[in-house]
Parts: structure tokens; C-alpha cells; sequence
């Protein structure tokens, strides 16, 4: 199953409702790395989800899904 990463964000934002925005990054950050190790997550994929994502954030917001984006890239 090819997972786009709209789907993967989706998923553990679901199985993470109500948890600390840590936790969230960090469950999301080992998910990316697993679905990457299994070809099922490429860079494109990431940078599109970034480029679709990113209008709609603040500033703040953007600079950190830059950081969590660099790490998973370079994981």
C-alpha cells in the first residue's frame, strides 16, 4: 500500500488525538522514517505535502514543519 503523506499524517494525527504536540511530532517523525525504509514515502512526496501544507500556516508554524521536514529528509 502506497501511503501518500496527506494519508500518513492523517493516520497518526488520528491515533494521537489529544496527545502532546511533542508526542505528535515524534509519532509522526518515526512514522515517515519507517514508511521512507519501506519505499513508501519518497522526498517528492514530502516536499509537495510541505508546498500544499505551508500557505496555510503561521510563520511559526512554518519554520517548525521546516525543521521536522529537514529531519525526516536527512534521517
Amino acid at each position: 500500500m502506497n501511503e501518500s503523506a496527506f494519508e500518513l499524517l492523517k493516520r497518526v494525527a488520528a491515533q494521537y488525538e489529544g496527545a502532546s504536540q511533542e508526542d505528535l511530532i515524534i509519532a509522526i517523525m518515526k512514522e515517515a522514517k519507517l514508511a521512507k525504509e519501506r519505499g513508501t514515502l519518497s522526498a517528492n512526496e514530502i516536499q509537495n505535502f510541505v508546498s500544499t501544507v505551508s500557505p496555510m500556516l503561521s510563520s511559526s508554524q512554518r519554520k517548525q514543519l521546516d525543521g521536522i521536514i529537514e529531519k525526516i529528509l536527512n534521517d
